[in-house]
């Protein structure tokens, strides 16, 4: 069988089984914190936020693959696979502004931004993806639904998904330096400090995305081999184990294993995790190592 037909059967049963894996975790994180204060409520509103963004992006790609004609499907959902994963990176930002403000600058009123990030990410950014419905540059395109890989579908991936994606990635660079560098004083374990406990592995996940994501697309402009159809599969599989990495990563934080052990396990005692549940705040300046 050629390339094109293995790649699509393929894509069909690897977007199948990642998706509703995500779909899981997804539930599974929402639900854990609506039962239990994990994290420090700030970080877990965006926690869940970003999980009913994977959710609804599973689903998205899920739902096409059992219409035999995904033309006109994929207008919809091509949307909601786009607009959710960047919604993820307006997220991913949020983390690493917040926690510039907190650390870096000792601001203590971050909460008060919630509102514009959420103006930001929802209705802003919501209006702006769905500018392509202008050149009809939804639909469908090597096994899932996105942006065509056509003449305006460039243009668009490139000023809509991923001039925004760089734009925070290179920010969300030079904040870690910074926040790095002013932890270093008071952490003796500033870096795992920054990343596990203060929340900003959620944002190295969807950075780490963002950059496999683009280096895979501009390869796709001047070499669409199998090799490289085959590598944007994987990176198309990846992005949909979004959710499943942000559930391993609430699963490496002490606060969430100790809600986790007292409230199914019952092995912790009950001061101790009342104490810790709710999470470390961005503003903690005690030892967090």
């Amino acid at each position: 069988m050629g390339c094109p037909g293995d790649i699509v059967y393929l894509s069909y049963f690897a977007l199948m089984i990642v998706s509703c894996i995500s779909i899981l975790t997804s539930t599974a994180i929402i639900l854990l914190c609506c039962i239990g204060q994990v994290l420090e409520d700030f970080t877990q509103k965006i926690i869940i936020y970003m999980s009913l963004n994977d959710l609804i992006r599973s689903c998205s790609l899920i739902i096409p693959l059992f219409f035999e004609s995904k033309d006109f499907i994929c207008k919809f959902f091509g949307y909601t696979v786009v607009y959710t994963f960047i919604a993820n990176v307006s997220w991913a930002l949020c983390i690493s502004s917040t926690l510039y403000l907190a650390i870096v600058k000792k601001r203590k009123d971050y909460e008060k931004y919630m509102k514009y990030w959420l103006l930001i990410t929802y209705p802003i950014l919501g209006c702006i993806q769905a500018i392509p419905y202008a050149t009809d540059s939804y639909g469908f395109d090597t096994g899932i639904c996105t942006l065509k890989q056509d003449f305006y579908g460039s243009i668009w991936r490139f000023s809509l998904l991923y001039f925004p994606y760089w734009t925070s990635l290179i920010v969300s660079c030079w904040i870690f330096i910074k926040l790095n560098k002013s932890l270093k004083d008071s952490d003796s374990q500033s870096l795992k400090s920054l990343i596990m406990k203060r929340g900003y592995i959620y944002s190295l996940i969807i950075y780490l995305m963002v950059l496999f994501l683009s280096i895979v697309r501009i390869i796709q402009l001047f070499n669409n081999s199998c090799t490289v159809q085959y590598f944007s599969l994987f990176t198309d599989s990846f992005l949909g184990l979004h959710g499943l990495l942000n559930g391993i990563a609430l699963l490496f934080n002490d606060n969430v294993q100790n809600v986790i052990k007292y409230r199914f396990c019952k092995q912790k005692n009950k001061a101790l995790i009342l104490t810790s549940s709710s999470g470390l705040s961005f503003t903690d300046e005690g030892n967090i190592n």
